[in-house]
């Protein structure tokens, strides 16, 4: 198999999506609402840049309004303390933090729902977007990273893996590409994986 055809093929009877592993598990609620709006309103495959997720036009625009109105629907937005919202970005997080834990998305779907409803301004929710662009991460606590690069096969499987790798092989893939599609590994995990799944 082909990565044009892993990647790229669309089958209509029984639709696969596949979403990469992402820090915040609300963040993966909306990549899958995503593609599934990709599935449903478009009917092709494709994948999806990080960019894709901020268009403002198009099937990319189109397939973000179909993952916000399915995770915040219009009576979600109602039970919104509009008169509580603070005066800066800062404390957007703090203003929504309930809303967030009860409906199992970022504070960003919310204000982006709240934008287009016209309750929040596009200053407001830029404001957010440059706040939360300056965050440094936190710190990953959970243990050794020691067999990270072994995580791919276990999240995406053997199989995906392996086209992935052989198409980097074949330079169908750039190595960096490969490393987004791998789970964001680094590269040197990478070259790691691939003496992991071909034994060498």
């Amino acid at each position: 198999m082909t990565v044009q055809s892993l990647v790229f093929r669309f089958f209509k009877r029984f639709p696969v999506i596949v979403v990469k592993k992402l820090p915040q598990e609300e963040r993966q609620s909306f990549t899958l609402m995503h593609e599934l709006g990709h599935l449903l309103l478009h009917q092709k495959s494709r994948i999806d840049e990080e960019d894709d997720f901020y268009a403002n036009t198009g099937n990319e625009y189109q397939a973000n309004q179909f993952s916000g109105r399915v995770l915040v629907p219009d009576n979600f937005l109602e039970t919104i303390d509009l008169s509580a919202m603070p005066e800066h970005a800062t404390g957007y997080a703090d203003w929504l933090q309930n809303h967030k834990k009860a409906w199992g998305v970022s504070i960003e779907v919310i204000l982006r729902r709240l934008l287009e409803a016209g309750k929040v301004s596009e200053k407001s929710y830029q404001a957010y977007r440059n706040w939360l662009d300056h965050q440094q991460p936190k710190e990953d606590s959970r243990g050794s990273r020691k067999y990270r690069y072994r995580e791919p096969v276990h999240i995406l499987g053997q199989r995906f893996v392996r086209t992935v790798l052989d198409a980097s092989q074949a330079q169908v893939l750039t190595l960096t590409k490969a490393s987004d599609y791998l789970d964001n590994l680094k590269i040197k995990d990478v070259h790691q994986l691939a003496r992991y799944v071909t034994g060498y």
